[in-house]
């Protein structure tokens, strides 16, 4: 039979450094990425295009792009946010190569990934912090606002619509399909709701606090 050597035993520090493999049986390398972005450990992390990695570490308000041939060094960094940076989503839907920020400063940014610009920028009127963004069709995303869901128009910059119902924070969202969408809460309960009718569906309920919640298939 064959036999496949395992990954390396040295001790590392995984909140900040980034185990990368190039095939399915070879063994990871180790990344340790810039100790000025990652003094924090990294918050999260998203793969923004074929080549690309975008990372943002506790506390920070800075988005570092690396490439993936290269995780030593960052390629640039993307910098409009005041508070710490909770999460970052490619747009699959977008014309052009956009991802969009969310961060505890209320606000989203919507970042053109080619030019390495803004193009626009969303305040959440909540004063909430935006934990979880999912992209809802062109043009439209929503987020997750204490215990309401918020959608936006990003061209306009403005909000479209609000769906009310949790009586804790929401701490997750995630895409059934095209019209249906999960939220997730602190309140133990996660409900889906019609994005066309703006409108819940129905709602499960747990005995224990809620957990983030993933789309498998």
């Amino acid at each position: 039979p064959t036999t496949f050597k395992s990954p390396s035993t040295k001790k590392i520090n995984p909140t900040r450094s980034i185990r990368y493999s190039s095939g399915k049986y070879s063994e990871p390398t180790e990344f340790i990425l810039n100790p000025e972005m990652t003094s924090e450990g990294i918050r999260y992390m998203s793969m923004i295009s074929s080549t690309e990695i975008a990372t943002c570490s506790f506390n920070s308000e800075i988005v570092s792009v690396y490439s993936i041939t290269d995780l030593d060094n960052v390629l640039y960094t993307l910098s409009e946010h005041t508070k710490q940076v909770n999460i970052i989503l490619p747009l699959k839907y977008s014309s052009t190569p956009m991802i969009v920020t969310g961060s505890s400063d209320s606000t989203i940014v919507a970042w053109n990934i080619s030019t390495r610009s803004m193009i626009n920028k969303l305040t959440d009127g909540s004063k909430c912090e935006i934990v979880s963004i999912i992209e809802i069709s062109k043009n439209t995303i929503a987020s997750s606002s204490f215990w309401s869901v918020r959608f936006w128009d990003i061209e306009q910059g403005t909000e479209k619509f609000v769906l009310l119902g949790h009586s804790r924070d929401i701490i997750n969202l995630i895409n059934i399909n095209d019209t249906v969408i999960a939220s997730a809460s602190r309140d133990s309960c996660i409900k889906l709701w019609d994005v066309n009718k703006k409108e819940e569906i129905f709602t499960v309920y747990s005995s224990k606090s809620m957990c983030p919640i993933i789309q498998i298939d």
